[in-house]
């Protein structure tokens, strides 16, 4: 079907619903439901075989049975950790330096900035570790939750060596920034230098992080993060008075006899096994291929890696518990079970997430609607706010940061490449807008993440957190907004400087934004006291 508002009916029906019932799986099927009715010309039938199909075609998707696969071995790593009792013996570490709930949130963010190579290995590594730690000093879970989150994608997409990175550069080659001659060339350049260019443009990242510092060392909160903190001091209830939803694994070993190696050996062979299979995917040339270590960083085929990563890692994960008698062979099989139901309720919210946001893409064309609205005659002036925006916009519709990235790349490059004017193919540096257009789809990518009820990162924080999904998402969607608004906010000014130094224009907007951001949170938490 043609792109009209109708699409917007749909996104529109499960963002209601959702805040409405506080049901997510339900208000997706909704959206999944009316979004098929509409692509299918309002004929019941075919919406039934387009419903159907389009499910069909989410759980037999290779990529998405790679990631949730994925995902279920990270449970079972986790789960094999708590066993164990290196997770409890992390803690212990922690606490000895930890001696208040402010150097608790900062030790979360921390350890979000030093698992920042994956965003599930980050929000999900992050939340088990902390989460007892700041139980013990009466952390509301919504604020933890709130923290992981918004660090995990933020931290991840900065990072040139990290499971985002390398989808990214091959976006960038799928969108003509590229220096591959058998490819359409629009921007002549490499790729990995385009990527590393564009991260100081990323300004919602820089500053999602140095609000969440300004929160923690300045202890500032408001809204319902605030009540529940004073619920929780009040009373140590954790849930802002509701029904603790936790469902931990007991720990075999004696709590004095917990060794930290039953947590470093399992991170230690997931990291060390990411970058051989990273460089082995993309046909490095110490692995018999032709690709230098740049060039196979590049071609590297992330999803799948990722699995065999999980794979790799939870055999020896096992094994070496087995070696250690920390666990014995008839516990392995309840263990991977209990790992796996870990994980499960958020496979199931992300399999329907993607499942709508799969039809939006495919069917509703929601993206070129919203895309088609900034493609007529614009000032190259306005551009990274009107892509944040956009981007930041179809994110929260759709859920998916990657799939935004990938719809709105192409069209950045041809229309800033097509307003500027000049012959084909560019040089990078030759238009000056593209570099903040680029960081800005990246950033409302990232922002919109935050602040979507359906968006995967969110729910598998919710449930390393175990927190209520939606007082998360709500929690968060107060937070995240000032920051979306102070970014705009960057993208504006640096419109606006142009062409000038790239310092200067970095500079004035990132700082401009920054101040405005860190007044905010003053103001809404000195209006809570």
């Amino acid at each position: 079907m043609a792109p009209s508002w109708l699409v917007l009916i749909p996104p529109s029906l499960v963002l209601l619903s959702a805040l409405t019932t506080k049901k997510v799986v339900p208000s997706l099927i909704l959206g999944i439901i009316s979004a098929a009715f509409i692509a299918s010309n309002f004929a019941p039938i075919e919406t039934i075989k387009l419903t159907f199909e389009c499910l069909k075609n989410q759980a037999l998707d290779i990529g998405n049975l790679y990631v949730f696969s994925y995902l279920i071995l990270l449970g079972i790593i986790l789960a094999v950790i708590t066993k164990t009792g290196g997770a409890l013996a992390l803690g212990k570490l922690l606490t000895k330096r930890i001696k208040n709930a402010k150097s608790a949130e900062s030790t979360s963010l921390t350890l979000s900035i030093v698992l920042a190579i994956d965003d599930y290995l980050n929000c999900l590594t992050t939340g088990f570790v902390i989460r007892p730690i700041a139980d013990k000093f009466k952390i509301a879970r919504i604020k933890l939750s709130y923290l992981i989150n918004s660090m995990t994608s933020s931290t991840t997409i900065l990072i040139p060596f990290s499971s985002w990175a390398g989808y990214l550069i091959s976006q960038f080659i799928q969108s003509g920034i590229t220096t591959d001659t058998t490819k359409t060339i629009l921007v002549n350049a490499d790729p990995l230098s385009a990527y590393l260019q564009t991260i100081p443009y990323i300004f919602y990242s820089f500053l999602i992080i140095a609000t969440n510092i300004f929160i923690v060392r300045g202890e500032k909160g408001f809204s319902t993060i605030s009540k529940h903190e004073k619920i929780a001091k009040e009373t140590g209830n954790l849930f802002g008075g509701k029904s603790p939803i936790d469902t931990d694994i007991k720990v075999n070993v004696d709590i004095e006899k917990v060794k930290i190696v039953d947590f470093l050996l399992p991170m230690l062979t997931l990291l060390a096994t990411f970058f051989i299979g990273v460089l082995y995917s993309g046909n490095f040339i110490l692995f018999g291929g032709t690709n230098n270590f740049v060039e196979a960083f590049k071609s590297a085929q992330i999803i799948k890696t990722l699995f065999y990563v999980g794979l790799i890692t939870a055999f020896i994960t096992l094994i070496f518990a087995l070696y250690r008698k920390t666990i014995n062979f008839k516990e392995v099989p309840e263990l991977c079970k209990e790992g796996a139901i870990l994980i499960l309720p958020g496979i199931i919210l992300i399999f329907f997430a993607w499942t709508f946001s799969g039809l939006s893409r495919e069917y509703l064309h929601t993206g070129e609607y919203l895309t088609g609205l900034i493609s007529g005659t614009i000032s190259l002036s306005f551009l990274p706010l009107i892509f944040f925006l956009v981007s930041g916009l179809i994110t929260i519709i759709i859920g998916s940061s990657w799939g935004t990235i990938s719809l709105m790349l192409p069209v950045a490059v041809e229309i800033v490449t097509h307003l500027a004017n000049v012959g084909l193919p560019i040089e990078l540096n030759s238009v000056c807008q593209l570099l903040p257009c680029l960081g800005a789809i990246f950033a409302g990518a990232v922002a919109g993440n935050h602040l979507s009820p359906v968006a995967d990162i969110s729910i598998m924080t919710a449930t390393s957190t175990k927190v209520y999904h939606m007082d998360h998402v709500k929690a968060q969607f107060v937070y995240a907004a000032p920051v979306f608004l102070c970014t705009a906010l960057a993208y504006l000014i640096s419109g606006l400087i142009g062409c000038e130094s790239r310092l200067l224009n970095i500079s004035l907007s990132f700082g401009s934004a920054l101040i405005t951001c860190l007044i905010v949170i003053s103001l809404l938490s000195r209006k809570k006291n």
